[in-house]
């Protein structure tokens, strides 16, 4: 599913992906580098509307680990 099609479907979703988005970049990443994956991981997810908000809180997480298993 692209980015797109994931804008189509469930209008809130791009704010929340600009949310996901500056989350990233205050992170230090580039969010480039991730979101692809990232976009990947939320359309196995998405299953309906109350799923997404579920969806980027597991990216989320998963950035957080991320970050935090690389600083140690």
């Amino acid at each position: 599913m692209s980015y797109e099609s994931l804008v189509s479907r469930y209008p809130d979703f791009k704010c929340l992906f600009s949310s996901l988005y500056t989350q990233i970049e205050e992170q230090g990443y580039n969010p480039m580098d991730l979101l692809p994956d990232s976009i990947k991981y939320l359309s196995r997810m998405i299953k309906d509307q109350n799923d997404l908000r579920e969806a980027v809180e597991r990216v989320r997480r998963y950035l957080r680990y991320k970050d935090e298993t690389q600083s140690s």
